[in-house]
């Protein structure tokens, strides 16, 4: 066919040339006739998709060994989301995919349309040796991306990729970096119970009491209003404190609204204030028996708790349980009073 007057990069209707489909479906021979023939190897579709993108993604090594060793060129950017080959290497995991092009010097900082880079979404997705390879290549570290200001260690933080983290951690990172709204990688892997990524963190130096903007919590409260107990206790050892937030909610009034005996009993073991009240001056105490928790309520109890403060709208948490129905923590504070 090829010998015939044809010309090789001539475009389906989706605007795929014969290279992109042999490239893509990792046809090496066919794609080596085709560059004898003369066809173009830089030929795109009408997003800018190459067959160096194309063969990248499918994790096609051979056919990517070809192209470059012809000069294919690294640095088309898809239109649809700012993507490269790298960037698609990095995304998939294609190992020795991200060595080769790095090799030929693909742009190893280029950002998506959304602002992520290769390191980025190479953490995001776990990536270990991928993220090596781009940090040996001096790949910029802290960027973030345009829509929550995420960077690579607040990405892996949060989706628990522990030995990402490491790589990341050995090479210097920003440790307390935050994303919108002030959140850090201590308070994700906080808030989602990440206890190996939490320890890492702390170890290295994490900023331990640090508030995101808004509310204002911080790695405790997080850790207390999802229930994690385990990240909890290594942020206490740490020597973590349960500060309150803009709204004067604390980690043991969130812990005890949602009736988290483990979590509470933490809090109360390492000296958590019971007399605390939020704005609206409400107590761990009456969060509990609002919400009928009655082990809880004997723990705030036990722990000094007073029934008889009042909010502001002067109801105690004797008067908040009576009118929720919770007859048992009813009987708790009533006994309690008694004695």
């Amino acid at each position: 066919m090829l010998q015939h007057p044809w010309h090789p990069d001539v475009a389906n209707a989706n605007s795929r040339s014969s290279m992109m489909l042999a490239s893509e479906n990792g046809h090496t021979e066919v794609v080596e006739l085709l560059l004898e023939a003369g066809a173009d190897k830089d030929f795109t579709d009408n997003r800018r998709v190459s067959s160096l993108m194309l063969a990248t993604q499918s994790g096609q090594i051979d056919v990517v060994s070809l192209l470059l060793e012809h000069g294919a060129d690294t640095t088309f950017v898809e239109t649809q989301w700012g993507m490269t080959a790298l960037f698609l290497a990095s995304l998939h995991g294609h190992v020795d995919l991200v060595r080769l092009l790095l090799q030929a010097g693909a742009d190893k900082d280029h950002a998506n349309n959304g602002g992520v880079t290769s390191l980025m979404i190479a953490s995001q997705q776990g990536h270990v040796q991928v993220v090596r390879l781009l940090l040996e290549a001096g790949a910029a570290k802290d960027t973030a991306c345009n829509a929550d200001h995420m960077t690579a260690l607040l990405a892996a933080s949060s989706r628990n990729h522990v030995d990402v983290v490491r790589l990341l951690l050995e090479a210097g990172v920003h440790i307390n970096h935050k994303k919108t709204l002030g959140a850090t990688a201590l308070m994700l892997a906080s808030a989602h119970g990440h206890v190996e990524v939490a320890r890492l963190l702390l170890e290295t130096g994490a900023d331990k009491d640090v508030a995101d903007d808004d509310p204002g919590m911080t790695a405790v409260t997080f850790a207390c209003e999802n229930g994690r107990a385990q990240v909890l206790r290594l942020l206490l050892e740490a020597g973590a404190r349960d500060v309150a937030d803009n709204e004067g909610y604390t980690g043991l009034m969130l812990a005890s609204r949602n009736g988290d005996v483990e979590v509470v009993r933490l809090l109360l073991d390492s000296g958590a204030d019971t007399s605390l009240a939020n704005d609206e001056g409400l107590t761990a105490l009456m969060f509990a028996s609002k919400h009928g928790h009655v082990q809880v309520s004997q723990l705030l109890l036990g722990s000094g708790a007073d029934r008889k403060f009042a909010n502001k709208d002067g109801l105690t948490a004797l008067m908040l349980a009576s009118r929720e129905g919770h007859e048992e923590i009813v009987r708790l504070l009533q006994f309690d009073e008694s004695n």
